[in-house]
């Protein structure tokens, strides 16, 4: 590749531009120079063309986790394939060690980033080192990664983990008692939830451990029974959302890989099985046909007419089969 004289005289690299250019085909040249110019290394000006090309507006038509993966999946297939070896091992990635990656890489951050109980969901444990290294950032990147290259499932996320990094917005989150990790701070909870009196209330707090619980929330109002449902909030939204918003945030940040994050804002009832816990979900056949992509051989030749004849087969196959369950449904008995 030549570089411009433009270029030269804006010092950067052809060597740069060119590798970028080769991971980001559908970029401009001066696209990609601005990408360097404003980060300082090639790897950060990557990742900000990345960033960039990930923010994808919705699209009409979406009415199913289906359409949502399909796209994304068609997306994720515009750069290359995730390839991984191990060091002092010789072999060919030709998916298992990329799942096997994926496998590890996933247990080993519920393990040592993520606490709470598997079955009802993990959250991010505090972790000031891991914040400070964007570790957190990453285990967003690679969630993505682990839904669009064939990893293991991901739905271990708590209900209201999910919910925040589908939108930041503290007020509109539904909290329960179960989801504060701290089970002093829970059970305190479910005492000021019991209390039917004043006295009662700020006997409570008289302890100096709870004391020390609401203090720590920045409440200033006088202990009263017409504040109890405020306190409640306050205590379980201190030890949950704000205790790890740094996390959850960085999070945020690694999801934005390939425009997950914004389908997951759009439509966040439709992504939420591929996070939490719940019903396991299965590949359907709108999902096989919609990330099938023909590649013909030469328009006018005998083998293109057998490729369409095969390819028109398979779509009809498919289209009567979705008529026949309609109808069958149509008929069920009440």
């Amino acid at each position: 590749m030549t570089q411009s004289p433009r270029l030269r005289c804006r010092g950067l690299e052809a060597s740069d531009i060119e590798a970028l250019k080769e991971t980001f085909p559908s970029n401009s040249e001066e696209e990609i120079a601005q990408a360097l110019e404003n980060t300082s290394s090639r790897n950060e000006a990557a990742e900000k063309l990345l960033t960039a090309d990930s923010n994808i507006e919705p699209i009409d038509g979406i009415c199913s986790l289906d359409d949502i993966l399909s796209m994304l999946y068609k997306r994720v297939k515009q750069h290359e394939q995730c390839e991984v070896r191990f060091f002092g091992e010789s072999g060919i990635d030709t998916g298992g060690l990329r799942e096997e990656f994926l496998s590890a890489f996933i247990s080993g951050i519920q393990t040592n980033l993520f606490e709470g109980i598997q079955l009802s969901g993990l959250s991010p444990a505090p972790h000031v080192e891991a914040v400070e290294n964007g570790s957190f950032k990453v285990v967003g990147q690679v969630m993505v990664m682990s839904i669009l290259q064939e990893g293991p499932p991901l739905a271990f996320l708590a209900n209201w983990v999910y919910h925040y990094l589908c939108t930041p917005d503290v007020t509109a989150i539904s909290l329960i008692d179960d989801d504060i990790a701290n089970p002093d701070i829970r059970t305190l909870v479910k005492r000021v939830k019991e209390v039917n009196s004043k006295e009662e209330l700020q006997a409570i707090f008289q302890e100096d451990t709870n004391m020390d619980v609401i203090m720590n929330t920045g409440f200033t109002s006088t202990i009263s029974l017409e504040k109890k449902d405020t306190i409640v909030r306050i205590i379980t939204l201190q030890n949950t959302i704000m205790r790890v918003k740094a996390e959850l945030d960085q999070m945020r940040e690694g999801l934005r890989l390939h425009g997950c994050l914004a389908m997951m804002e759009e439509y966040p009832s439709l992504m939420e099985k591929l996070f939490v816990p719940g019903e396991d979900y299965t590949v359907t056949s709108t999902f096989l046909m919609n990330s099938l992509t023909a590649e013909y051989s030469e328009p006018g030749s005998t083998r293109k007419l057998q490729e369409t004849a095969v390819m028109a087969y398979f779509n009809r196959t498919d289209m009567l089969k979705k008529e026949k369950t309609t109808v069958s449904n149509m008929y069920e008995p009440i």
